[in-house]
C-alpha cells in the first residue's frame, strides 16, 4: 500500500483567498486545482490571483505536499487562532484529518510547494 493511498483531498486557501484543491479520488488520478481571487472577489477589485488551473500530481509532488502538511500540522507554534488576511488555512482528509490555520511564515513551505506546481502557461497574481 502507497503511504498516500486514495481517497484523499487536501484545500490550502493562501493569504489572499486563492484556493489549492489537491485530491486524489478513489479510481481516478492524483490533481491540484488552482482557484484565484478575481478583481470582482477582492478587497481592492484590483488583485487577481492570476490564472485558475488543473495539474495531474506526481508521487513526489504527493509526497512533499503531505510533508509538509504534517510538518506544518506539527509544528503549533505556528498555528494560529483566525483566518485573518496573509494566513494559510488548511483541510486535510485522507492521509490525516485535521484542520489548522497558519501564520505567513509557518505556511510558507507548504506555499512553496503549491506555487511550485503552477504550469509555466499560466499568469500568476497581479495588480491591475
Amino acid at each position: 500500500m502507497e503511504p498516500y493511498s486514495p481517497p484523499w483531498s487536501l484545500v490550502v486557501g493562501d493569504g489572499s483567498g486563492n484556493v489549492y484543491a489537491c485530491e486524489h479520488p478513489e479510481g481516478g488520478r492524483a490533481h491540484c486545482e488552482y482557484r484565484p481571487v478575481t478583481p470582482a472577489q477582492s478587497s481592492t477589485g484590483r488583485y487577481s490571483g492570476g490564472d485558475p488551473w488543473d495539474v495531474t500530481l506526481e508521487p513526489a509532488q504527493v509526497d512533499a505536499l503531505w510533508r509538509e502538511v504534517d510538518a506544518a500540522q506539527r509544528d503549533t507554534a505556528g498555528h494560529h487562532e483566525s483566518r485573518d488576511k496573509t494566513t494559510v488555512a488548511v483541510e486535510a482528509n485522507g492521509v490525516t484529518t485535521a484542520s489548522f490555520i497558519l501564520h505567513a511564515d509557518a505556511g510558507a513551505a507548504l506555499m512553496r510547494v503549491l506555487t511550485g506546481l503552477r504550469p509555466a502557461t499560466a499568469a500568476g497574481p497581479s495588480m491591475q
